[in-house]
């Protein structure tokens, strides 16, 4: 009887493992033949200057268009980094970043400034730097920037071989943020060990009711602090007036949320900005 069940429960578990097997087949085929026919459209929230409130550019982010349905990263994001082919959409929307700072820089619009995520998988390729300069090799872009937006907790991996991506990315005139800004235990100690560029206050500070005023004062420090270091703050979720008003009061740099702008087909924002 042992035995018997011995091979059931084996039986199970390669059904198993094949049904996930021919899962993983199915969805890479799906995200590769997306890639090819550009199913992954760009979208934009955009960024406004605190002082003046006019457009400096934005955070790209990604819809996947599929037969008429629109697919929402976290839907697909985690099924990307699963299966290993997080780096093919990443590479695919730096492109797409340099694409359309070229292409602003051509119709000389005012310096511009794009920000767009990237993996941890992806950053800790051993051939993303050379990636990233093959891309750019494609495109003339003199004045317009573009940052890469990491999570905290990417900042929490081996400091020295992140510490050296980043001066490379520098040295590719790249910038580098820390996203979600102040909601991780080691926000404090991270920035003093890189050379991060602007950090993302995390939207809670603006958001949490329970605790709106402490949570304000944390963040007129922060930005306090920030700036004494020579790092660029961006608030997000910023949604209604008193908010805007509140962040300028303090000293933000850049204001981003709905106040402004939903993310938004770049087709949709270069009509607004135009």
């Amino acid at each position: 009887m042992k035995e018997k069940n011995k091979r059931q429960l084996a039986k199970l578990k390669y059904e198993e493992k094949k049904k996930e097997e021919e899962k993983r087949q199915k969805f890479e085929q799906e995200f590769l033949k997306g890639i090819q026919n550009e199913e992954f459209k760009v979208y934009i929230q955009g960024k406004v200057d605190a002082k003046t409130e006019k457009w400096i550019g934005g955070e790209l982010l990604v819809r996947w268009k599929k037969e008429n349905k629109v697919i929402y990263p976290d839907e697909f994001i985690p099924l990307l980094e699963k299966y290993n082919l997080i780096s093919k959409l990443d590479y695919y929307m730096i492109e797409k970043a340099y694409y359309y700072l070229e292409k602003w820089e051509k119709e000389k619009k005012n310096s511009v400034h794009l920000s767009i995520n990237q993996s941890l998988l992806t950053i800790k390729e051993e051939n993303y730097l050379e990636k990233i300069k093959e891309i750019q090799s494609s495109y003339s872009v003199l004045k317009n920037e573009l940052e890469i937006e990491l999570t905290e907790s990417v900042f929490v991996e081996d400091r020295f071989s992140l510490q050296e991506t980043i001066q490379r990315l520098h040295q590719l005139k790249i910038q580098v943020s820390m996203d979600d800004f102040g909601t991780g235990y080691s926000s404090f100690h991270r920035i003093q060990d890189y050379e991060i560029d602007t950090i993302k206050l995390d939207k809670a500070f603006l958001q949490e009711e329970r605790n709106l005023k402490k949570g304000r004062i944390v963040l007129e420090s922060m930005i306090q602090m920030c700036h004494r270091l020579g790092i660029k703050t961006v608030a997000e979720g910023v949604e209604v007036k008193e908010q805007v008003n509140f962040l300028k009061r303090i000293g933000c740099d850049l204001l981003q949320g709905y106040y402004y702008s939903k993310p938004i087909p770049m087709e949709e924002f270069e009509k607004e900005w135009n």
